[in-house]
């Protein structure tokens, strides 16, 4: 998902959908690095709002490499 747009209705219905499956989510947003970082905190905020509570997201930026480490390190490094 696009981190400056947040989700769309099309990906909170997706993620609806994905919770009649016993599968773990993860929400991996994109673009963290197009938001200016005064913004950021606060854009943060408002996507955590729209999943359930405890959901994981990870902010990544595919330019800048942010959060990426973090994401394959913490979902597939134990495989």
């Amino acid at each position: 998902m696009d981190f400056n747009i947040g989700p769309t209705q099309d990906d909170l219905d997706m993620y609806i959908e994905l919770q009649a499956f016993d599968v773990d989510i993860i929400v991996v947003t994109t673009k963290y690095d197009k938001v200016k970082s005064s913004h950021r905190l606060k854009q943060e905020k408002v996507i955590r709002s729209k999943f359930f509570e405890g959901q994981k997201i990870y902010f990544t930026s595919s330019e800048t490499k942010f959060g990426i480490d973090k994401l394959i390190n913490e979902e597939f490094s134990n495989e």
